[in-house]
């Protein structure tokens, strides 16, 4: 090779490394700039609106074709409920087929096809008025509102027929928890389900005395104690009370639970003076169910 081949291919070797140190050069420019545009600047950053706080579920809309009613029992207790219909009248007239002994009736089975089978709220705990009150209401809406009874004049004790209405005779007082009355806490229960559960766990514990009731349990679930951590505890704590201060307890839950009653206010055709005539059921209640 001459020497003028040896500097032509020196001069073309330079160029050659000189172009891939160029391409190279852009490589890395061209790969900074794309690093750069996957992290924003402290600029971008601030324009990034934040993103919305995804908002809770809302609650399930009632279907008012299914549930037409509503009957507000208490704070914080609603029910959605709707009117007996056939397949309610075959499920309680079965209770019945084989019944040899009324007293065999288990009145739970009478309340699950009646009350529970027919509201939205199924797992709602019911005290005894609030059975009461949505059994009247499930019967205004489902075999009808006016009903006659026989009262007593509370003047002249002469027997009188009322002709009467549910919307009429029906006085209900919902109750007033939560509220505090001498330092202690009375609340409502909500869910039937819980209370069978504590019930169960109370009567299965190695505490458990062998003489707690329902009617103690639902007592325990309906106040909260200092210091008391559980119903179980509740109920101990109780247990300390004295007779006369838990008469106040139990009395004082009583003011602010729910209540219904069922009478009338008119003139006694007999004696003429005004009187309220009561009575504790709506005659032939289910009567028309069974037939």
């Amino acid at each position: 090779m001459t020497e003028a081949q040896k500097t032509e291919a020196a001069m073309l070797k330079m160029k050659a490394d000189n172009a891939e140190k160029v391409q190279k050069a852009q490589a890395e420019i061209k790969s900074q700039e794309v690093k750069e545009s996957k992290n924003p600047s402290i600029q971008d950053l601030k324009n990034i609106q934040p993103k919305e706080e995804k908002s809770p579920k809302e609650q399930k809309k009632v279907d008012i074709k299914k549930y037409p009613f509503s009957l507000e029992l208490g704070v914080n207790k609603t029910v959605h409920f709707k009117a007996w219909t056939g397949k309610t009248k075959k499920k309680f007239k079965k209770i019945f087929q084989n019944l040899e002994d009324p007293e065999d009736l288990n009145f739970k089975d009478v309340l699950e096809v009646l009350l529970k089978d027919n509201i939205l709220e199924s797992d709602t705990y019911l005290s005894g008025d609030e059975q009461q009150y949505l059994t009247a209401e499930l019967r205004k809406e489902s075999i009808g509102n006016s009903f006659e009874f026989e009262g007593t004049c509370p003047n002249c004790q002469e027997l009188q027929d009322i002709k009467t209405s549910v919307t009429e005779a029906v006085i209900y007082k919902k109750s007033a928890f939560p509220t505090t009355i001498q330092g202690v806490e009375y609340v409502d229960i909500l869910s039937s389900g819980a209370f069978d559960s504590i019930s169960s766990d109370i009567i299965n514990s190695t505490d458990y005395d062998g003489l707690t009731t329902e009617a103690d349990i639902e007592l325990g679930l309906h106040i909260n104690i200092e210091g008391a951590n559980s119903p179980l505890e509740t109920l101990t704590a109780l247990d300390d009370y004295s007779i006369k201060d838990l008469e106040i307890v139990i009395k004082n839950l009583d003011t602010v639970s729910s209540k219904m009653e069922m009478y009338v206010e008119k003139s006694c055709s007999s004696c003429g003076k005004e009187g309220k005539f009561i009575t504790s059921e709506i005659p032939g209640l289910f009567d028309s169910l069974l037939r």
